[in-house]
């Protein structure tokens, strides 16, 4: 007689016809034979084996996966770092044309703000630039045409 815990995974029906469960968990297995074992443990082995094989298909699976997403966060860390240099550059450049546009507006002002002759100078350079834009336009128009 052989005792064989519950927690195998047994056939719907028992291994013997003369098998009969016992009231502590274990089924009772009367008058089967060590070579009817046997043939059934080997036949285990197969589903183990396939199991296993399944197992590691399914790790190697989702190894890549894994290698995948980290290779992708590092091309997502590396690309936040680069914009962030890049808008650190940004931030610098602005900081020097805030600079140097405050100087001119300063200028500008002392020279609004002075006599009557400034005035004149202002108009005339007022004028003078607004000229040069509209041919600096017409002149790059033609270029392109």
């Amino acid at each position: 007689m052989y005792l064989v815990s519950t927690s195998i995974i047994f056939p719907p029906q028992s291994l013997h016809p003369n098998s009969a469960v016992v009231s502590t968990g274990f089924r009772k297995f009367a008058g089967t034979s060590t070579a009817k074992m046997a043939d059934w443990n080997r036949g285990q082995g197969a589903v183990d084996d396939m199991l296993d094989a399944e197992n590691k298909l399914l790790a190697d699976n989702l190894a890549s996966k894994v290698s995948r997403l980290k290779s992708l966060a590092y091309d997502i860390d590396k690309e936040a770092e680069d914009q962030n240099s890049y808008l650190d550059g940004m931030d610098s450049n602005f900081l020097s044309a805030t600079g140097l546009l405050t100087g001119s507006v300063k200028r500008f002002s002392g020279m609004v703000r002075s006599g009557r002759d400034n005035r004149k100078i202002l108009c005339y350079v007022s004028v003078g630039l607004v000229f040069v834009f509209f041919l600096l336009y017409y002149l790059i128009y033609r270029v392109q045409n």
